[in-house]
């Protein structure tokens, strides 16, 4: 028994992880997430504001077939591409159609959704079916004869029933040989036979595909123009169109370059403020953990790099889906129906997707605010290094360095540093001067290079500057070839 509860427990999640695939497709509940808990399987969907179908017929009245068709275009893209993941819902009904502020469709309750390599195979099935919409096929739940085609007979009973404001015969009453009633006498013949065709008894009789009823319905959509028809015809209207295709076939988003290479540049320039915000957190806080790991400001520039490396490939892959995203919302909210409608939705769409200039010089802060960290770091370090050139050039130390050269001479000894009079050298910048036989150690007291030291060395009948523990980016040149 728990073996079997979890082969369907794996099942499920399965077909969670396909319909999380629809998440571009407006007429689809989104799934946001999905996983095993408590021993068993969750899958999580938004909160959807919006009224059933059958709750909008009860207080409106039947649909006309202009609303209807309104409404049924995005359903049945939606379906195809359920379809074609393999699944079928199983529960098409007016119950769980909801109609949203805004008139588009949402197909919602999954629970009884069904693969059909499951339903196929000699697998028992829990039987689904609500009356007046379930096939013939879901009454003798036989999974093997079930199939895009049994989604369309609810489909058929759903247009039924949104044109009349009642609920058709059941399947068992058609196939005991009730009639249907008579569609409104303004149906649309395309549509009246396609709703004919999709409540047949017999699974040969019916279209076998989303796609063959589209193409009954075909000459009533003629008329009809959605908001992906509205965009630009340049490379950016082309690409949102790609998106939608490649949504519609349940395919991930393609490769966006110029989103990889700007980043929050290119989502600042786009609106897309909230992604905005959190690629510049993500961004900064990456900066600041390889600066702590790193040897501080001077990993600054290689920081910038791998910064930006790191944000190149979930800018290129997400982007783009996250335009659509934001076009898909605007587009779905604008009426289409009339000409100057269509013209004015045109001007709109061809407007907001070009760069906002806000968002531009927005999207340059972090550049410009890293580009002047650099900068400033860049200035200090060569500050430092031009204080620390400057402690070594006092006159103090060659005098220091000719002491010691006669001492040795004339005693064949090296002095101590009281015999040199070392103390001569000590001030603000050197603060300690410790002479030892061939060595001089300094340490230095230059801001920046507080505490640090250098020694010099006599090598081969000349001082040669050494480090001891200065950061090399302070060392001055004369350090590095030798005094």
């Amino acid at each position: 028994m728990a073996r079997h509860f979890q082969h369907w427990r794996s099942r499920f999640l399965d077909e969670a992880r396909a319909l999380a695939q629809l998440d571009a497709l407006s007429s689809m509940a989104r799934v946001i997430d999905f996983f095993s808990e408590n021993g068993t399987a969750y899958l999580v969907m938004p909160w959807i504001e919006g009224k059933p179908l059958s709750e909008q017929v009860r207080q409106h009245g039947p649909l006309t077939s202009e609303a209807l068709l309104r409404m049924l275009w995005p359903l049945l893209d939606g379906l195809a591409a359920l379809h074609r993941l393999g699944l079928i819902h199983r529960d098409i009904k007016p119950e769980n159609l909801l109609i949203d502020s805004e008139g588009k469709p949402v197909l919602i309750d999954f629970g009884n959704c069904a693969s059909l390599q499951i339903l196929h195979s000699q697998v028992e099935i829990a039987p689904a079916l609500s009356d007046c919409f379930a096939a013939p096929e879901q009454y003798a739940n036989e999974g093997r004869r079930m199939g895009p085609w049994t989604d369309l007979f609810a489909v058929g009973a759903l247009i039924h029933y949104a044109l009349l404001g009642k609920r058709p015969p059941k399947a068992t009453d058609l196939h005991a040989g009730q009639a249907l009633p008579a569609l409104p006498p303004s149906t649309p013949d395309a549509l009246r036979q396609a709703a004919l065709r999709c409540m047949a008894m017999q699974v040969h009789e019916r279209p076998q595909t989303v796609a063959e009823l589209q193409s009954l319905l075909a000459p009533l959509r003629q008329t009809q123009r959605t908001w992906l028809q509205a965009l630009p015809n340049n490379a950016t209207g082309r690409r949102l169109q790609a998106l939608q295709q490649r949504a519609t076939t349940a395919r991930r988003p393609s490769w966006h370059t110029p989103a990889a290479l700007a980043q929050g540049f290119w989502l600042a320039g786009q609106g897309l403020w909230a992604a905005f915000a959190v690629h510049t957190l993500v961004s900064l806080l990456v900066l600041s953990a390889i600066l702590l790991m790193g040897s501080g400001w001077e990993a600054l520039p290689l920081g910038l790099l791998l910064t930006w490396a790191l944000g190149a490939l979930p800018c290129g892959l997400l982007c783009s889906r996250l335009q659509f995203r934001r076009i898909a919302a605007l587009g779905g909210s604008l009426p289409l129906q009339t000409e100057p409608a269509w013209q004015a939705a045109q001007e709109r769409l061809q407007q907001v997707l070009l760069m906002q200039p806000l968002g531009l010089l927005a999207g340059l802060l972090l550049p410009l605010g890293a580009l002047s960290a650099a900068y400033a770091v860049a200035e200090h370090e060569a500050g430092v290094q031009e204080r620390v050139a400057r402690a070594l050039a006092d006159p103090a130390r060659e005098a220091l360095e000719r002491r010691i050269l006669e001492w040795q001479s004339q005693t064949g000894i090296w002095p101590t540093g009281a015999e040199a009079d070392a103390q001569e050298l000590v001030s603000s910048e050197i603060t300690e001067v410790d002479v030892a036989p061939g060595r001089v150690r300094l340490k230095l007291g230059v801001s920046g290079a507080g505490g640090r030291s250098l020694a010099l060395e006599w090598q081969g009948g000349r001082w040669v500057c050494t480090n001891l523990d200065l950061k090399p980016q302070h060392l001055p040149a004369a350090c590095r070839t030798g005094t």
